[in-house]
């Protein structure tokens, strides 16, 4: 399911496997924060979460991708990504030190740029790969390794893209675009997306400070 981030309300149970659909092709934005940070009292994974797992944080957890850590989905980051993308590869190079200390992140790959005949290859190596260094040699050093992808794979990758469209459009209809993140934010209770994750002030907000 689809949220609107401002009241956690579910909004769409269309991007199940299976029933996406993809729309307007996004970019790979610059670090343009949609809800800039202020100042806070604490991060937005400080504590523990006690409520109950929504729903739609239910559906971002079963969209294809590999985890870094052992969170559940009330302690996990779930950031979409684009290979391609050079704001996915600083969002990864910066978090490296937040997954040392135990923060746990499930990177999501997608097309999100379009062009599949070279996406598509990169997206399915980071899917399929048993390689556990796979994600920071494709995703972090944007080394080009390519992977025949298979069926399976393909409409993993047309699902979390359709997910992250309509995210994007029911929160805003600003222009979608990698990396974008979503998780649960302690201090609300509630279902949070938010973009300019490739910006440390951002990170700071969702984890704390290192």
């Amino acid at each position: 399911m689809v949220w609107d981030a401002a009241t956690g309300r579910n909004l769409s149970d269309q991007f199940i496997p299976g029933n996406a659909t993809v729309a307007t092709q996004p970019m790979a934005v610059p670090p343009v924060v949609a809800e800039q940070p202020g100042v806070r009292a604490a991060a937005a994974f400080d504590g523990k979460f006690t409520g109950t797992i929504p729903e739609s944080m239910k559906t971002v957890d079963s969209l294809a991708g590999v985890k870094e850590g052992k969170g559940g989905i009330a302690d996990t980051l779930y950031i979409i990504v684009d290979p391609r993308c050079p704001y996915c590869r600083k969002a990864y190079n910066i978090t490296r030190e937040y997954v040392k200390k135990g923060y746990t992140i499930k990177w999501i790959p997608t097309v999100a740029l379009g062009d599949p005949a070279n996406g598509l290859p990169l997206a399915a190596t980071i899917l399929q790969s048993k390689d556990k260094d796979v994600v920071e040699r494709v995703l972090g050093k944007h080394e080009q390794i390519r992977t025949q992808p298979t069926k399976e794979t393909e409409e993993a990758l047309r699902t979390s893209l359709a997910f992250m469209f309509a995210a994007f459009e029911q929160n805003g209809g600003q222009q979608a675009g990698v990396p974008v993140a979503f998780f649960i934010d302690r201090r609300t209770g509630k279902p949070r997306m938010m973009t300019g994750v490739s910006e440390m002030v951002v990170l700071e907000d969702i984890f704390g400070k290192l």
